[in-house]
């Protein structure tokens, strides 16, 4: 079973930029996890994650799409049925190799995960104060530890449309035999009124 922490609102922002508390105009919130967590050893058996190729013989770390950690947020502040326009999430992680991670968003009850980083362009020991935005930089063009604003592997605007509610997740596989610690992490929602 993965280590499983939850989320505690060391910090929730609300701003609409309207100078009260109106959200009928939309704006961002942000939420984030600041308690340094260990990201426990994988078994070592080859890549992060799973291959989604469809088959069931990866050789990945654990069971293959089970994680080693998974840290729980609430995200709380906007109105229940606002709707997500931008995601940002920010990430700082160390670990011996962190191209035996892979790091995924997964929306309440993981109903659409996205895949942040899944190891096979980075290297070195580090994230640290990686922006995963769209429009950011190729995590290919930059070295470790990634400071800076990064392109995920996969889209953030997947949870375009989803509201900025309930527990978000972020969920990291470890594909080696050597433990990382969690450092932080946060996301940055910029999010709308239904139509």
């Amino acid at each position: 079973a993965p280590a499983h922490v939850a989320g505690s609102d060391d910090e929730w922002g609300d701003d609409d930029d309207a100078g009260d508390d109106d959200t009928s105009a939309g704006g961002t919130l942000l939420a984030e996890y600041s308690t340094p967590v260990a990201i426990p050893a994988g078994s070592g058996a080859g890549d992060a994650g799973d291959d989604d190729s469809g088959d069931d013989d990866d050789d990945d770390a654990g069971d293959g799409d089970t994680p080693q950690l998974v840290v729980d947020l609430e995200i709380a502040g906007a109105p229940q049925d606002n709707l997500i326009t931008n995601v940002q999430v920010t990430l700082s992680l160390t670990h011996p190799d962190v191209s035996e991670l892979e790091v995924r968003l997964c929306s309440p009850g993981c109903g659409v995960s996205v895949v942040l980083t899944d190891g096979t362009d980075v290297s070195g020991s580090a994230f640290t104060g990686t922006v995963f935005e769209s429009g950011g930089s190729s995590l290919a063009s930059g070295p470790s530890p990634y400071t800076g604003s990064f392109s995920p592997e996969e889209p953030l605007g997947s949870f375009n449309d989803y509201a900025a509610i309930d527990i978000w997740q972020l969920q990291i596989f470890n594909g080696g035999v050597s433990e990382g610690e969690l450092q932080s992490w946060s996301i940055l929602f910029t999010w709308e009124p239904p139509a």
